[in-house]
């Protein structure tokens, strides 16, 4: 259901007319710019975001987050629709509280979503990915750059926008090579349940099909009886997800990124 400011407050009672003034004052929820975006040097495909744009400033009070743009980047196989909660719950609590916000951007990656695939993947669909990790924060760098020249900085396209990811699972691993990439372009990280870097995901599980297999060596968090017994299935379940040469729809793999990333 759609916010509603008046939604928010019981109706006033009796003579409390500047309580009833002060609930109609508030600021309606912003409406989202739905659309989709095609980058330079990629032709023909298409990035699908969600843009709020930031409050505006008042002249008795100005908005300090401006000329910030907050990105939120999706985990391996949730689309931006998964944040819609979360980004529901933060704008009616800034306004409620009349507290200013900055501009907020999802968006779907290539192949993932309502996006394109990304024009420089094999066609095949068997075929393993045709970009590492690198390629997708490339991507997030020209993507944000477009999109602060379309939206928030017009008059001067050639300044950075001051960016601050909110990231989970895989967009943690995005976020921190953005911020190592590109040193003074991030404000700051919030990172959500983050990818474990510099690992296969299969070796962090014994291999109950190896003759050394040893139960005793489990980790002693695993050791309650439900856990023990289903530590196998998780090495299985990680070696088919994570298996060489598995394709996922957005073209990487979380086998791209521990080359890449520096120690947790």
């Amino acid at each position: 259901m759609p916010f509603d400011p008046k939604n928010l407050h019981p109706a006033p009672q009796g003579h409390n007319a500047s309580h009833q003034s002060s609930e109609e004052d508030l600021p309606p929820f912003p409406e989202p710019e739905v659309s989709s975006i095609i980058l330079e040097g990629k032709p023909g495909a298409k990035l699908a975001y969600t843009y709020y744009a930031a409050s505006e400033s008042k002249p008795n009070k100005l908005n300090p987050f401006a000329k910030s743009l907050v990105v939120f980047l999706n985990g391996l196989v949730q689309p931006r629709a998964s944040w819609n909660a979360s980004l529901q719950a933060f704008l009616e609590k800034r306004i409620t509280n009349r507290l200013p916000y900055p501009a907020i951007l999802t968006y779907d990656r290539y192949g993932q979503g309502e996006s394109d695939r990304d024009p420089d993947d094999p066609k095949d669909e068997a075929a393993s990915h045709g970009h590492d990790i690198m390629s997708v924060v490339h991507t997030l760098r020209q993507f944000t750059l477009q999109i602060w020249k379309e939206h928030l900085d017009i008059s001067n396209p050639t300044e950075f926008p001051s960016l601050v990811f909110v990231g989970n699972s895989i967009g943690c691993a995005t976020a921190r090579l953005f911020a190592q990439t590109y040193p003074g372009t991030v404000l700051g990280l919030l990172l959500l349940d983050s990818v474990i870097a510099n690992t296969d995901f299969i070796s962090l599980w014994p291999d109950p099909d190896a003759p050394s297999f040893n139960p005793a060596i489990i980790p002693p968090e695993l050791l309650h009886p439900i856990s023990a017994l289903r530590a196998p299935t998780w090495r299985r379940c990680s070696t088919r997800m994570f298996r060489a040469g598995r394709v996922f729809p957005a073209g990487t793999s979380p086998r791209c990124y521990p080359m890449r990333m520096a120690p947790n």
